[in-house]
């Protein structure tokens, strides 16, 4: 079976999906829409694709079968149920919405009509998250105590970026950002039964907050931190995003430490008392989009519930929603 897609957004994310895509079998882009002629034009041109300057008119185009939907937040839920109400398979970027409102709606919408729905998490594909958890499998650490997940950075946003907006986000660098850290240490560690988070806004180019730190305690026992900010200088900050991106997890547990570096440079360092390993990695954060379009590509041939399930997708919101509640930005 071939995935006849239908690609809805043309900004820089979708730019990143369609290079990923280009090397998977089993999956076309058939169809690219985007009100922004000149967006939609360059990826239908990249893909060979027809192009549409409104997602209905994608919708309805008889060959389309599973969409990749990466337009701002705030229009995931209007994208999204339009097209599980259509009987399509759905690949949406995070988060789920741009509230819980609109969040749980959507995923009662795809449990109703059973079609294939993943949301984006794609950096439990990365490579290094991957070999940290075949690590972590004999309980290399012991008892978990502590853990930190960070990421940060001096992140360019060009003129028109949804970012800017905090009616397009939801929220700003928390909203955006802080779901990467949470389904990837749960994935990790372990379910999370307690999170709280502070935010503030510097001299900002979001809508809203530029940086924030959050804790969280573990079903299991454990206590971490999270840290995330879009407006830390370095002197690489003119490399940009990813390159001078610092993006990572660290696990400390009464018999070992691990630490696992994503951006710049993915690194996988596991030590105890017996064991000292050391995994330098050849991959980059866009190869973990491959790996979650993989994953949606082989639940809707094989007719399963992909490994992020729209309950796992809502799990996550939630975390990131109810935590941001206690935010107080001037």
């Amino acid at each position: 079976m071939t995935v006849s897609l239908g690609l809805i957004g043309a900004g820089r994310v979708a730019q990143v999906h369609v290079a990923q895509l280009q090397g998977l079998a089993g999956i076309e882009v058939v169809a690219v829409a985007d009100p922004r002629a000149d967006a939609a034009a360059h990826l239908g041109e990249v893909t060979g694709a027809a192009v549409f300057s409104d997602f209905r008119q994608l919708l309805n185009d008889p060959r389309v079968n599973a969409v990749d939907i990466a337009v701002p937040h705030n229009r995931h839920y209007e994208v999204a149920s339009a097209a599980i109400a259509k009987g399509l398979h759905v690949f949406l970027e995070k988060p789920l919405a741009a509230d819980l409102t609109e969040a749980t709606a959507l995923v009662a919408l795809a449990d109703h009509y059973q079609s294939v729905f993943m949301v984006c998490h794609n950096l439990l594909f990365h490579p290094a998250v991957i070999r940290a958890k075949e690590l972590l499998r004999d309980k290399p650490l012991g008892r978990l105590t502590c853990c930190r997940a960070w990421s940060r950075g001096w992140l360019d946003l060009a003129p028109g970026d949804f970012r800017l907006s905090r009616e397009a986000t939801g929220g700003g660098a928390w909203v955006d950002t802080a779901s990467h850290l949470l389904y990837v240490l749960e994935d990790l560690v372990g379910p999370i039964s307690d999170i709280v988070a502070l935010v503030a806004c510097g001299d900002s180019r979001l809508g809203e907050e530029d940086n924030a730190a959050g804790m969280v305690r573990f079903d299991g026992g454990g206590t971490g931190s999270l840290q995330i900010s879009y407006s830390d200088w370095d002197a690489n900050s003119s490399a940009g995003w990813p390159a001078a991106w610092h993006l990572g997890y660290q696990l400390s547990g009464t018999q070992g430490a691990m630490q696992i570096d994503l951006a710049p440079s993915p690194v996988v360092h596991l030590q105890t008392s017996e064991v000292d390993d050391r995994t330098e990695l050849e991959a980059n954060l866009d190869e973990s989009f491959a790996g979650a379009l993989r994953e949606f590509v082989d639940a809707i041939e094989n007719g399963r519930v992909p490994r992020v399930s729209a309950g796992d997708a809502l799990r996550t919101f939630k975390q990131v929603w109810n935590a941001g509640l206690t935010r107080s930005v001037p």
